[in-house]
């Protein structure tokens, strides 16, 4: 008694949608990064630090969960102490490591125009932004403590799920030719 190649077609197949369908499950979950890539709309934001020292109340905000080394976008609500209202005429600093060249968040390089953003250059590695926010004569200063992982590729962070389309491929051939094998097998 021979094998039923109509069987094998079924597990193949179901094996093949099984495949893609873990493959896309561990796409989104994998980072939130993924799925803001996959959903333009949806936003993606953590906050790394809250603080209310002096008259302001900061908070930083970071696009990613998990931050790696390299161009990091930063964005900070700074609001008044007293009333919570959304400071908009401050001028907001980025300091990465302290002493290094000063980065300024505009509300032009942010999303959401009651935030001040910047791109920050973070090294691999523990280290502190310093933000400073200016505004008449008051002047705020904290540290916000960044781990950055290692820099890598999104090759390098993707390459398994690349793998996905090929194996449907051959999978796909494998259906194909074993269809006509037991097509021609009927004749």
């Amino acid at each position: 008694m021979g094998a039923d190649p109509l069987g094998l077609e079924i597990l193949l197949l179901d094996a093949g949608l099984l495949v893609t369908l873990y493959a896309m499950w561990r796409i989104v979950r994998a980072s939130r990064a993924a799925v803001a890539a996959m959903l333009p709309w949806a936003a993606v934001a953590v906050g790394l630090y809250g603080t209310g020292e002096g008259p302001f109340t900061m908070t930083v905000f970071t696009a990613a969960d998990r931050i790696v080394a390299g161009p990091v976008d930063v964005s900070i609500l700074v609001q008044d102490r007293a009333d919570g209202a959304p400071i908009l005429d401050g001028r907001v600093t980025l300091e990465l490591p302290p002493g290094a060249a000063v980065v300024t968040a505009t509300h032009n390089a942010a999303t959401n125009k009651l935030l001040y953003g910047a791109w920050l250059d973070v090294p691999p590695g523990r280290s502190d932004i310093r933000v400073s926010v200016e505004r008449g004569d008051d002047i705020v200063s904290v540290d916000v403590p960044v781990s950055a992982g290692p820099a890598t590729t999104r090759l390098a962070r993707y390459w398994p799920h690349l793998l996905v389309p090929p194996i449907a491929i051959l999978l796909f051939v494998l259906h194909e030719h074993l269809a006509s094998a037991r097509r021609a097998a009927v004749r």
